[in-house]
């Protein structure tokens, strides 16, 4: 049912769209291609229990298709995309994406602006028990003085059901509603320099998960459900250097509170990004970050009382060339490791979880775009 049901709105977004851009305002179509070789391609399957870690390759295919247009007085931005991955090994990882957003802005005051947003995502997998729907309307407000202070915040809520409803032994495809308020105070103490301090936090309801082996872990009792309060602070300082490097230093601090002690953390974030224009139509930038988790009620082996701790590392390094305004081509490397201390003494008749992974993964992406007046 749901199935079909996405089926439909597909197909009456792309003919809304089409009807909007031609007969009214601007329609953009945006072509995307990438080829990308994947070190460890199931990583996205980690649940509670060690994977493979085996490599591939796979594509993906995109297309993004844009109308703005004014009705009512109000201008909107409406966009449907579609995108296609293909593995060479893992067929039953191959996937479809549409997403369609909606978009209506509103200038409450001078400095104000309001904007709702109503957003689907439907996620077709070739594992089925990996296809889900997604709904997540939002709200989006900001204030912005002749200063430069901006403050923005924005409410979302966030229902993903997955359309299969077979046992799991992770949470990661298990349905779910979230409530999240994001907010930032940006100052911008000159045009080289800008301060933001941010504020957010996420209610995460799980449904109740019928498999045996993750109620052992988790500790909660077959069939209840989970939730999850999130809380998280942080500062970012953006500096540009000459008009053609511009840096970003970042700290975050993030407490989750669980029902279940295996998913209670407290986490510490530092990063860092660089951009670096070294001529007009070529950028270089690095971005990276080291994040440090504490699982203080997670005694990852029964035989001790040991506290889950998790280092996780990400790093990615990127090359684009923007041939035209049109075709832009993009190189990108991407590392994340994690490194914990519940693979020491890795025992599976004991032992609960095995979170150690690396992962490295090479893209060639091509982007062609073009707008219908």
């Amino acid at each position: 049912m749901l199935r079909a049901a996405a089926k439909q709105f597909v197909f009456m977004s792309c003919f809304l769209l089409l009807i909007s851009g031609t007969f009214r305002s601007e329609l953009i179509i945006e072509i995307m291609s990438s080829g990308v070789y994947d070190t460890n391609a199931e990583a996205l399957r980690l649940g509670q229990f060690k994977n493979s870690g085996s490599a591939d390759y796979y594509g993906s295919t995109g297309l993004k298709i844009q109308s703005n247009d004014i009705i009512f007085e109000f201008p909107y931005s409406m966009y449907y995309s579609f995108d296609y991955r293909d593995f060479v090994a893992f067929k039953d990882q191959g996937a479809r994406k549409h997403i369609l957003d909606l978009d209506l802005e509103t200038e409450l005051q001078k400095e104000i602006r309001l904007i709702p947003r109503f957003n689907l995502e439907y996620y077709d997998e070739n594992t089925k028990e990996w296809s889900y729907f997604k709904l997540k309307p939002s709200v989006y407000i900001n204030y912005l003085d002749a200063d430069g202070l901006l403050l923005e915040l924005n409410y979302g809520w966030e229902s993903r059901q997955f359309l299969d409803k077979s046992l799991r032994n992770t949470y990661q495809n298990i349905s779910s509603n979230t409530h999240s308020i994001d907010s930032d105070v940006k100052i911008w103490l000159n045009t080289y320099l800008r301060t933001m301090i941010k504020y957010s936090m996420k209610y995460e309801s799980f449904e109740g998960a019928g498999s045996f082996s993750l109620s052992v872990y988790s500790g909660i009792p077959q069939g209840a459900g989970r939730k999850d309060i999130t809380h998280a602070v942080g500062l970012e300082e953006l500096v540009l250097l000459n008009k053609i490097i511009l840096l970003n230093f970042m700290y975050e601090y993030k407490y989750n509170n669980s029902d279940s002690g295996r998913y209670a953390y407290r986490a510490n974030r530092f990063g860092m990004d660089i951009y670096y224009e070294v001529i007009k139509g070529h950028t270089m930038y690095a971005m990276g970050g080291l994040t440090f988790f504490e699982y203080f009620n997670n005694n990852y082996d029964v035989r001790y009382l040991n506290t889950k701790e998790d280092y996780y590392t990400d790093f990615s390094l990127g090359y684009v060339y923007e041939f035209t305004g049109e075709i832009t081509a993009e190189l990108r490397y991407n590392y994340t490791s994690n490194d914990s201390n519940d693979a020491l003494d890795f025992n599976a008749a004991f032992s609960k979880s095995y979170s150690n992974y690396t992962r490295s993964n090479l893209a060639l992406l091509l982007k062609f775009g073009f707008s219908i007046i």
